[in-house]
């Protein structure tokens, strides 16, 4: 009799069956037993009827189409002083992060967000890049972030693709002056612009996930804003401008606007971007991710 295997889809790589139960599946002319609630020990477990359980866990590359991922936790170098000059990209695209310039490189926090480490932009020159960013074969993005801003008295970026006013570009900005946070995508027709509320400036770290839909054909749902897992706001023009162009290959900026010389003055958790539309399905899992890492909500 052939045995067979079951993958099941985990956000912890030690869960007990007590908590995740395993249903009864029938598997060609067997059928699967439910096990008792011993602990999963390094993933694996084996039922009497020699089954073999594998808890995998998730992470942002569990779902098709990451480009991007960048955690504060692993992949950064810096010296003595905890000055970044480089963050790895997990995403197995490469992206990393760079900067060689040492005045202009931001700095690592061991605990800056519930134990969690972060990086840190001063607002003045801080910033990384990543050189080519490759969004030449798509019209949608997803991003998460968990960031926060610390001061609200000067306009500040937190990501720019790729430079200012180019024919297809998108950047996530705080407004003061206008006391509204907005993101900004730009077409090859026309410009998005979808604003939120003072109470949205990110003061606090939380999950906020940017949905550029470009290939969206309904107005007010071409760009969609998310913070803790709940809809905040759509895009503010009506209808919405369907950009026909794909982005381009070109520089990432991450806490910087070239052109206007536009600097985050704040901290970035973790930054994943996925070269697609997520379904809310997958949105969920990488919101409950990010949440469970970071307690924040």
């Amino acid at each position: 009799m052939k045995k067979a295997i079951l993958i099941i889809f985990c956000l912890s790589t030690v869960l007990s069956f007590s908590e995740y139960p395993v249903r009864t599946k029938k598997i060609e002319a067997g059928s699967i037993t439910p096990p008792d609630t011993s602990i999963l020990k390094n993933g694996t477990k084996i039922l009497k009827n020699g089954t073999k359980i594998l808890c995998i866990p998730f992470t942002p590359t569990s779902i098709d189409g990451c480009i991007l991922w960048l955690d504060a936790g692993k992949g950064v170098t810096k010296d003595i002083n905890d000055y970044v000059s480089r963050w790895d990209d997990y995403s197995g695209k490469n992206y990393d992060a760079i900067q060689g310039t040492g005045a202009y490189q931001p700095k690592y926090i061991a605990n800056g967000v519930n134990e969690k480490p972060i990086i840190r932009f001063d607002g003045n020159n801080d910033f990384l890049n990543i050189s080519s960013f490759d969004l030449s074969y798509t019209k949608d993005l997803t991003l998460f972030v968990i960031w926060k801003t610390n001061s609200n008295t000067a306009s500040q970026t937190l990501l720019s693709f790729p430079e200012y006013n180019t024919s297809v570009y998108f950047n996530i900005r705080l407004n003061p002056t206008a006391e509204k946070f907005y993101s900004q995508v730009y077409g090859n027709i026309g410009r998005n612009e979808i604003f939120s509320k003072t109470t949205a400036i990110p003061n606090t770290f939380e999950v906020r996930m940017y949905a550029v839909k470009n290939t969206a054909l309904l107005a007010g749902d071409q760009v969609q804003y998310w913070i803790n897992g709940s809809r905040d706001i759509s895009c503010s023009c009506s209808p919405c401008v369907v950009n026909t162009n794909n982005w381009t290959n070109d520089v990432l900026y991450i806490g910087q606007l070239p052109s206007y010389g536009i600097y985050l003055n704040g901290d970035i958790a973790e930054i994943i971007i996925y070269g697609n539309s997520l379904q809310d399905e997958n949105r969920i899992k990488v919101e409950k991710y990010l949440n469970k890492k970071y307690n924040l909500y």
